[in-house]
């Protein structure tokens, strides 16, 4: 059909662009040599699939190209734009938007720029835009527009202007209530999202989720529990707020152990961010409890999870329980170490009284290329005063 002197039916140029990138690109040739362009409607799905598949420059150059740019045109170079962060240039685009007689922003305009002043952590821009909202659209806006500007004003913290977009959104949905609730328990009001919270007619697991994480956030552990056990449904983003909760907290690292073997018997796979809450209560853990390193560090090679942070927990929590042999093990199969790797060996082989090994790892650390840093010097010192060699260092 290409080959022939037939013009290609607008459906077929269209509907392939989407899915397949060297289809659309024939077909962009295509329909250049047979005097398509610049068909709008055609010029608008290469448009769209220059951008969704990332080729941004030829998406410019296309719309650039264009005598007279429709909305469509407008909003996916706009959305192409705050998609690749250049946030300056979409601003641009919509100002000369705006100055196009013919074309209007509309919903979808807008939506891609609060999403991005909310990424850019520009309030003052986002209001601006807000202004904009009200001058075209007015304030019936549709839904997903209202909720991205709830979501922009409650991650600032403007919780006037949230509750302002909140009471006039006409539908409000799950997202809606659960961004409101995150806004409150970001500005430290416990008692506003306890309110809100009570009142949202459905719950999912991310809005209880939300209340756990800001009653730990703010210190109120068994609030936090309380809710913990209420969860009808918990997802492993439950259990890890939980586990950490209960670490970073003194007095109650025992719990985390103990929630850490109830999630074990109930079978909820780990993750890093559970073995690091673990690892934390495991090393500052002084009472007569089982000795959980082994079996977590047995889970960890199962579930073949890796990765700086957990390996170097993992020694540290050895170290502070004595097990410094263990380790030396679990340094030894590190394949790339990093400066950070070498200090906590130190510090723990200092830390155990094993001055000469702390020292020797220091020199083979310096012979590997890797540079000390301030805290690896503090654990070479802490090895000589241990061994009364600091008048030699």
């Amino acid at each position: 059909m290409l080959q022939a002197p037939i013009r290609p039916p607008l459906s077929f140029s269209t509907i392939p662009c989407s899915d397949f990138l060297c289809v659309g690109e024939t077909i962009h040739c295509s329909v250049t040599k047979c005097g398509h362009f610049p068909d709008l409607h055609i010029a608008n799905s290469l448009l769209k699939m220059y951008a969704g598949f990332g080729l941004s420059q030829l998406a410019r150059k296309l719309f650039d190209e264009s005598s007279q740019p429709d909305v469509v045109s407008w909003n996916v170079i706009v959305d192409d734009l705050c998609r690749n962060t250049c946030f300056r240039e979409a601003m641009c685009a919509f100002f000369k938007m705006c100055k196009h007689g013919d074309t209007q922003p509309n919903s979808v305009t807008f939506l891609s720029l609060v999403s991005s002043c909310t990424k850019e952590s520009d309030l003052s821009t986002g209001k601006m835009i807000h202004s904009h909202i009200i001058v075209t659209i007015g304030v019936n806006i549709s839904k997903n527009l209202g909720n991205s500007l709830l979501d922009m004003y409650c991650k600032f913290g403007d919780l006037v202007s949230a509750e302002k977009i909140f009471n006039k959104v006409q539908v409000r949905t799950l997202f809606s209530w659960t961004s409101l609730l995150d806004g409150y328990l970001l500005k430290g009001d416990l008692k506003s999202a306890v309110e809100i919270f009570h009142h949202m007619p459905v719950k999912d697991t991310t809005a209880w989720n939300v209340m756990l994480y800001g009653f730990i956030e703010a210190g109120e552990i068994n609030s936090a529990e309380k809710i913990f056990r209420e969860m009808p449904e918990r997802d492993l983003v439950s259990w890890n707020s939980m586990i950490l909760g209960y670490a970073h907290n003194n007095n109650t690292k025992i719990q985390s152990l103990h929630l850490f073997k109830e999630m074990l018997r109930v079978g909820v796979k780990l993750d890093k961010i559970t073995l690091l809450g673990v690892f934390s209560a495991c090393g500052g853990y002084t009472g007569k409890t089982p000795f959980l390193g082994e079996v977590i560090h047995c889970h960890m090679e199962k579930q073949n999870i890796k990765g700086e942070e957990v390996e170097t927990a993992l020694m540290d929590m050895y170290s502070k329980h004595g097990a410094i042999q263990k380790a030396i093990k679990v340094f030894e199969t590190i394949a790339r170490k990093s400066v950070l790797a070498w200090t906590v060996l130190i510090l723990g082989l200092a830390m155990n009284s094993l001055a000469n090994e702390a020292l020797s790892y220091f020199h083979q650390m310096c012979e590997a290329g890797v540079k000390p840093n301030g805290v690896t010097f503090l654990g070479a010192l802490c090895a000589c005063s241990h061994a009364g060699w600091l008048v030699v260092c």
